[in-house]
């Protein structure tokens, strides 16, 4: 009777013990997944508003860029891309939507709010700079799209995209990071979990060859 204890406890040991170890291994694995996952999110969402970000700042270069052929050449094609990436692209508004959608830090918010009030003071000027455009007077169109305010606006434009980028590079780049190190501490443990779920495996697949089924056979005999 007490070998018969015995060997029972031994295999509810060795039950209980695959149990647990097969269901941490699997907890383990599944962390893992969520965060692969995560990691996978962060870079989509860094890809997303890093190319919003340059979307927006292509745009307002190629606002100023259509402004000032149009101001020294009077050639109306010029206008009409103007008008048409305002109206009709309208890639700042998409790319602000964009970031919209995946949010902001407090740095990058108001860098980009500080973008659009100063892109909006260029937009009265460079409609200044038509209405003389429409008369013909090229000197006065050029000379306001190339005098100190708007190149100061055109500046902080720039500036205010770097400031942007760089934060959102640096905060994405570290949420990576973190998830990429939580990660690998998973994939360890999972792994570290595994090699006794598997010793624990054997021993219990040794103990009832060895104690349970021999003794059953030499009974047969």
């Amino acid at each position: 009777m007490k070998k018969r204890w015995t060997q029972s406890g031994k295999l509810r040991f060795y039950s209980i013990g695959v149990i647990i170890m097969l269901l941490l291994t699997a907890i383990a694995t599944i962390f893992s997944a969520v965060t692969m996952r995560e990691e996978k999110n962060t870079s989509k969402k860094r890809f997303a508003l890093v190319l919003a970000a340059r979307q927006f700042s292509t745009a307002s270069v190629d606002l100023t860029r259509h402004a000032r052929s149009y101001a020294s050449t009077l050639d109306t094609r010029f206008l009409d891309k103007y008008n048409n990436e305002i109206n009709t692209y309208k890639n700042r508004e998409k790319a602000r939507a964009v970031m919209n959608q995946y949010g902001l830090n407090p740095v990058e918010e108001t860098a980009m709010h500080t973008m659009e009030i100063t892109s909006a003071h260029l937009a009265d000027l460079e409609a200044q700079a038509f209405d003389y455009a429409a008369k013909k007077d090229s000197k006065s169109a050029s000379e306001l799209l190339y005098n100190a305010d708007y190149m100061q606006g055109e500046a902080e434009v720039q500036k205010q995209y770097a400031v942007f980028y760089n934060s959102i590079t640096e905060r994405t780049d570290r949420i990576m990071r973190e998830a990429e190190s939580f990660s690998t501490l998973v994939t360890t443990i999972s792994i570290a979990l595994l090699i006794p779920s598997i010793i624990l495996v054997f021993l219990m697949m040794l103990f009832v060859r060895r104690e349970l089924m021999k003794p059953l056979r030499s009974e047969e005999r």
